[in-house]
């Protein structure tokens, strides 16, 4: 551990145990445990730590010391929290994978095995001592959209936190983004919406129903929250951010770098200008984004790339998005941080709201071709069922249930082996 007043005149530079990643979100005044400082921990999957990646570097820059944390198992979802975490609470290992806690643990100052802690599970990180000012939940991907999986999973989640921090800890919500029409990744949003504009306006939907809306089912349960995912779709609809990021490729890939985890220099920079901005205001602080220089800013990410070494050939501006399997090219200029600040202005300035996307009628196939639809959906918190039923021509019925929010589309094929046998 390091006193508040050696943190505070670290200016960036790393400080304790050289290990992987936690540098970073510690924004190298980390590892201590004194007043002054805001601590927050997320319960998420890989967006989790890529809004985290540099939001003590920016918070800095905004007066204020903040200490960031995360549980992370990629692709995780509100669902899969809420089994990991009753698994644990009831002892009974309910999806059979011979453990509790399946998340890997990022907090300034633990060093396991040189790097970090494996196989945690929630209540060793809520109820690790630390004083969290802050908890922050968010959705999986490709459910982000669905509002009906903002449901008792989600409350379950709420009751436990309310009740392991006796109430002392904010709550805040993180906004996904929208994945780029581009993405290699299974569920593009082409896929999942039909559009990359149309997924954003799913997403906006969601959040209204679920979290920030008049009428929202949970919204008295959230502090605040975080319009990540409102900043990077104010980018992207940026007229000037077209014409100066068309030397990256196209502008709507830029943020990410594979199309749905945030890029370095660009959708990490914006997701930590998002969370700094919201806890500035929060803490009362005046905020001003202007105060981050393009010099800054490179200079926290060449000290990123110098210690990961991931990139010996780092050429001046012109960097890779943070990780050496996503060799996507992406140059930060001035003009384009100015853009991003202004886009983080405008989503901390009100709520989201939806942009004109393309018309189209989804309709959940699976691999055979045959036509779903959602008949029946229980609630959470655990193992709810999501059927899909099928009648037979004997008038037989076939229900088949996953716990997902999406088709297990069983039924169909329970169907299709009884009438073809294959």
């Amino acid at each position: 551990f390091v006193t508040e007043q050696e943190a505070a005149a670290a200016d960036g530079a790393v400080l304790g145990a050289d290990f992987d990643m936690m540098r970073f979100v510690s924004g190298g005044y980390g590892y201590s445990n004194v007043g002054g400082i805001v601590r927050i921990l997320s319960v998420g999957n890989s967006f989790s730590r890529d809004s985290m990646y540099f939001l003590s570097n920016v918070a800095k820059e905004l007066g204020l010391l903040v200490e960031a944390s995360y549980l992370f198992t990629g692709g995780e979802t509100l669902r899969g929290h809420a089994l990991e975490l009753a698994e644990l609470l009831r002892g009974v290992d309910l999806d059979s994978d011979g453990n509790y806690g399946s998340y890997s643990y990022y907090y300034p100052g633990l060093v396991h095995d040189g790097q970090e802690a494996y196989a945690v599970d929630i209540t060793s990180a809520v109820e690790s001592g630390v004083k969290w000012d802050y908890i922050m939940l968010h959705q999986g991907v490709e459910e982000v959209g669905t509002k009906y999986s903002y449901n008792g999973d989600l409350e379950f989640l709420l009751d436990y936190i309310e009740s392991a921090t006796a109430g002392e800890s904010k709550v805040f919500w993180n906004m996904t983004c929208a994945m780029d029409d581009l993405t290699a990744h299974k569920g593009t949003a082409q896929g999942l919406y039909g559009s990359q504009e149309a997924m954003y306006n799913a997403i906006v939907d969601a959040l209204d129903y679920a979290i920030i809306g008049e009428n929202a089912r949970f919204k008295d349960r959230f502090d605040g929250y975080f319009p990540v995912g409102a900043a990077l779709q104010n980018v992207r609809g940026n007229a000037q951010w077209t014409a100066v990021a068309g030397e990256d490729g196209d502008n709507k890939t830029t943020l990410t770098r594979d199309g749905y985890h945030l890029g370095g220099l660009s959708g990490r920079l914006i997701a930590a200008m998002t969370l700094a901005n919201v806890l500035a205001e929060e803490e009362g602080l005046d905020v001003d984004l202007s105060t981050l220089t393009l010099e800054k800013v490179l200079g926290w990410y060449k000290e990123d790339a110098q210690i990961r070494a991931n990139e010996s050939d780092l050429a001046e501006g012109a960097h890779t998005q943070g990780d050496v399997d996503y060799p996507n090219k992406f140059t930060l200029t001035q003009d384009k941080l100015d853009i991003m600040i202004e886009a983080v202005e405008a989503a901390c300035a009100g709520a989201p709201t939806k942009i004109a996307a393309p018309e189209n009628e989804l309709t959940v196939k699976d691999t055979n071709g045959f036509d779903s639809e959602l008949i029946y959906a229980t609630e959470a918190p655990l193992y709810a069922r999501f059927p899909d039923m099928e009648v037979l021509e004997n008038g037989d019925v076939i229900i088949s249930a996953v716990a997902g929010i999406n088709h297990s589309n069983l039924g169909e094929k329970v169907k299709e082996y009884m009438t073809t046998g294959a």
